[in-house]
Parts: structure tokens; sequence; C-alpha cells
């Protein structure tokens, strides 16, 4: 009897060791932030960029919400925040989810391209001009993000690198600071042969040298209308 009461006392303890190593966290999708220094990681981070994009286009929290309502170009329902935003009622309020939403979407990409474009200066196994190729695309995705938030919110928190821990505290940066670094990142993405020329030297939809020296343009002119113009601004965007 009393063995039989000892090997029952014993069963939980086996119970306990044979969960301890089943309960064991283990990442099976290696998917690490080191991973952006692979190529094939990198153009991972490359399409969750071009897949987070349809957070601005499309959707309710989308940029039309906080550009074109209040227009001819848009009819918004008989109440919420879209009706707020349409009718410039005493609701319009920057605590709005959908400001709230398209602000965090917007730095949730933003750290993805700081990871890309740090870990990817060190990626190996293919040719430097592939390697630019890539790195343009990132930044010229971190120079469109800041560009909108530069434009709707003025001076904004200015993340040059990737966080891989959750930040408590933030500060707003000088809209010039925030123009300068989106000049930055397009004047390297305009380089020549850092990006495909137009759209029929690459994949349908993606980067182009083209369309960020489109951008480039755009960017000049905005500045040039705003509190932080340089004198020359006008004069770039022209030749470009």
């Amino acid at each position: 009897m009393k063995k039989i009461l000892y090997i029952l006392a014993c069963l939980p303890l086996l119970f306990i060791s044979a969960c301890s190593g089943f309960l064991d966290e283990e990442n099976h999708s290696k998917m690490t932030p080191e991973s952006f220094s692979t190529p094939q990681g990198f153009e991972l981070g490359l399409y969750g960029l071009y897949g987070g994009m349809r957070n601005f286009y499309g959707k309710d929290a989308a940029v039309h919400l906080l550009t074109v309502t209040g227009t001819d170009e848009f009819y918004s329902r008989n109440s919420g925040d879209i009706y707020n935003f349409g009718n410039y009622t005493q609701n319009y309020k920057p605590s709005s989810g959908y400001i709230y939403t398209y602000w965090s979407n917007s730095y949730t990409l933003i750290n993805t391209c700081n990871g890309l474009v740090h870990f990817g200066e060190s990626m190996t196994g293919i040719t430097e001009a592939k390697k630019n190729n890539m790195l343009s695309e990132a930044r010229f995705f971190r120079a469109m993000l800041y560009f909108r938030l530069v434009q709707f919110f003025g001076d904004v928190t200015l993340n040059k690198t990737y966080n891989e821990t959750v930040v408590k505290s933030a500060k707003r940066d000088p809209m010039a600071a925030v123009y300068d670094f989106i000049i930055e990142d397009l004047e390297y993405a305009t380089t020549a042969g850092n990006l495909p020329e137009s759209p029929k030297n690459t994949d349908p939809g993606r980067v182009t040298r083209a369309l960020a020296r489109h951008l480039l343009a755009k960017v000049y002119l905005t500045r040039a209308w705003s509190s932080a113009a340089k004198g020359d601004d006008f004069q770039k965007a022209f030749d470009i």
C-alpha cells in the first residue's frame, strides 16, 4: 500500500517535469530583426511595407478621410467621426480613433523601415547594386510616411533608429528637421542606379526612380509653402 501511495505522490512531479519542456517557447518562424540582414528576410520586410500601405488607401481610416472630408469629393454618414470630420462639428477632435489609427500605423511601418535600413546595410550574398535597390525602396517608404505625417501634424516625432522594445516617451521634432530627413532619404533613392528607372524595368507596382523623383519634387514644393521653407526649394523642384 505504501508503495502505491509513493508512486501516486510522484506522478505530479513527472507531469511538471514533462510540461516544463513542452511550455518552452521556440521561434519556429525564425523571423527576427536580424533577419533583415539577409536578402530573403529583407525582401519579406519590403513585402510588409507594400502590404501595410493598404492601411492608408481604401479603408475608412485612410488618407482620404483626413484630406477630402468636408469637400464635394466625399459623402459622409449622419453620425460618428466621419460625420464630424465632414461637417467640422465641435466633436472634430484629435482624440478621434481615425487619427490615432493613422498615426500608429505610420510609426509601425516607419519602425519597419528603420529596421530594414539598419540591418540591411550589412546584408551579404547579393550585389552592391541590388542592395542599394532594396535599401532605396525602404528609404522611399520611410520618406513618404514622414511626408504624410509632417503635412498633417507639423512637428512630429522623428524616429531614425529601429526600436526593439516599447518606447514610452516621445517628443515633437521641428518640422524643418523632419523635412531634411525626408529629403535625405529621397536623395538616396533618386541617385542614378539605386532604383529601376521606370515601371517597365521592375515588377508591377514596385517603387521606381521616376516615382521617387516625383515625390522629391513634391516635397520641395510643399516645404516651399511651409514655415520650414528654404530659398531654393522651388528651384530644386524645377531642376528634378
